[in-house]
């Protein structure tokens, strides 16, 4: 088995557990508020990322006010895609939510100095048709709330992802995750404490998984770019839009409408096209 499938392997296991992830969420938000599961999320994902860097022996941390900024974006984003993830089919979440690698390629060279080629920019143009054949209802009327809140949600964490891209230039990248998810946590719990209501053992439970799944989808696509180059997995990685169609129709009943399908088949297309011009 080449490098290359073992690398593919590992990035579809990170697109099955981001998936899982979020529809564990979709099925709590149905009882809980958003922002409180938000906030219970992030207190678990500090937890056992602040273990992790306490482990590693907690190496000083530099550029607060990146730390801040990075934050702020981070926490925002979270909300936003839970939040689009209670009122949108997961499949829309998922391609809308994608197009986050767009944003990234676009807002990158403003504010990190890198240079485009004309072959991204076209990348870039064909992925936003997609998102806007995505989120624009057949009827013509206005996008649907959830559908703005997850694109709201793919702009936030292109905003975060750069600045995490700026961080991890002067701290490790367990110091960036440690630090971070201590200062999500932070920053949820006012964020949630106006919604707040005592929530139900199995509560927890699900959202830990959810947790749990989140950290398992990034840790599986670190090891799958340990085998191959982004180039050669990125495809794969897309695939979380088809992971994640099936498992909401198996356990939403919710099918996605064509223009979902035409708009995931242009942003996959042009992700991967961004990713080999890149």
């Amino acid at each position: 088995m080449t490098k290359q499938v073992i690398g593919g392997l590992w990035m579809a296991a990170s697109a099955i557990a981001y998936s899982l992830h979020l529809s564990i969420v979709k099925l709590v938000t149905s009882s809980i508020n958003v922002l409180e599961v938000g906030c219970i999320r992030n207190v678990i994902a500090a937890i056992i990322l602040f273990s992790a860097y306490a482990a590693d022996g907690m190496r000083t941390p530099s550029s607060w006010r990146l730390y801040a900024v990075r934050s702020i974006l981070g926490v925002s984003c979270i909300m936003c895609l839970y939040y689009a993830n209670s009122r949108e089919i997961l499949a829309v979440v998922v391609v809308l939510f994608t197009s986050r690698i767009f944003l990234i390629a676009a807002i990158s060279p403003m504010i990190l100095g890198e240079s485009v080629s004309k072959q991204r920019w076209l990348g870039i143009a064909v992925g936003f048709a997609g998102v806007v054949i995505t989120m624009w209802p057949s009827d013509f009327s206005w996008p649907s709330v959830g559908a703005i809140a997850a694109l709201t949600a793919a702009a936030l964490s292109a905003g975060s992802q750069i600045a995490v891209k700026a961080l991890v230039s002067q701290n490790s990248p367990l110091t960036v995750s440690g630090i971070s998810a201590c200062l999500f946590a932070i920053l949820s719990v006012p964020v949630a404490w106006p919604v707040w209501t005592p929530p139900e053992f199995y509560d927890i439970y699900l959202i830990g998984c959810a947790a749990i799944f989140s950290a398992l989808a990034t840790f599986f696509a670190a090891k799958s770019l340990s085998y191959a180059p982004i180039s050669a997995v990125s495809p794969v990685d897309n695939s979380n839009i088809i992971v994640a169609s099936i498992i909401a129709f198996f356990a939403f009943g919710e099918i996605p409408e064509l223009r979902t399908i035409v708009g995931s088949a242009l942003i996959v297309w042009a992700a991967s096209y961004v990713v080999k011009v890149t």
